[in-house]
């Protein structure tokens, strides 16, 4: 969402999909249930939701992340883009 100019080391801002099965509460849960915590989007004209990228973070805590994602969608029905 933010522009690479604008973008932060520390947090990532990716829009909601595009797609009507998209429920970020429903969305929300099923990422937690996993282990994984995300943040709604504090912006006020985007339909948004927030990844932190600090602390002691390795490749495969964001493959896992990203696992996690690709699962939760496919179980919502919602298709990602690749």
């Amino acid at each position: 969402y933010v522009p690479a100019q604008s973008s932060s080391p520390i947090i990532s801002t990716f829009l909601y999909p595009r797609h009507p099965r998209f429920d970020f509460p429903d969305f929300y849960r099923r990422l937690s249930a996993r282990g994984y915590h995300i943040y709604a989007g504090k912006l006020t004209q985007a339909d948004c939701f927030r990844l932190g990228n600090i602390g002691h973070l390795f490749p495969s805590d964001v493959d896992g992340l990203l696992a996690a994602v690709a699962a939760v969608a496919s179980e919502m029905g919602v298709e990602l883009r690749r």
